[in-house]
């Protein structure tokens, strides 16, 4: 099946690319997802020992949780009052 062969040759790029980005010294753990739902097909690579990533569906979800995230870091992230 040639499509298939094709798609083995790209996921094998593909983690060359990703695994050279994770050996940098200057990079965090590395994680990538690509999909194409119309050729039924799916690729994930993740750098050994990363964590499980948080998805979020929507940007005002992603944009509320970045300030929670910044609040916590900062040490303001309890309301007034709370012990």
């Amino acid at each position: 099946m040639p499509g298939r062969h094709a798609a083995i040759d790209l996921e094998s790029s593909l983690a060359t690319i990703v695994q050279a980005y994770d050996r940098r010294s200057d990079t965090g753990a590395v994680q990538f997802a690509l999909a194409s739902p119309s050729r039924d097909w799916r690729w994930h690579w993740a750098s050994p020992g990363s964590q499980q990533p948080y998805f979020i569906a929507s940007i005002t979800k992603l944009y509320v949780v970045a300030l929670i995230m910044q609040l916590q870091d900062e040490g303001s992230g309890r309301p007034r009052g709370a012990r």
